[in-house]
């Protein structure tokens, strides 16, 4: 097992609701999250990208 530390950005929902779910999943395409925060959240005219700091494990 590896772990890494990543930093993703992508777009934010709406929903507060749905942001947890969209950040797990995308963590998930990079390993197994273990803990993550956002650190900065950039907001356009059409929508807010998010940048995420993250500790992932590999096989």
């Amino acid at each position: 097992m590896q772990t890494a530390f990543i930093t993703i950005e992508l777009p934010l929902p709406q929903t507060p609701a749905d942001i947890h779910p969209a950040i797990e999943a995308q963590l998930k395409t990079h390993g197994t999250p273990l803990r993550w925060s956002i650190t900065r959240i950039t907001t356009t005219e059409t929508q807010r990208i998010g940048q995420i700091e993250a500790i992932v494990t590999t096989d």
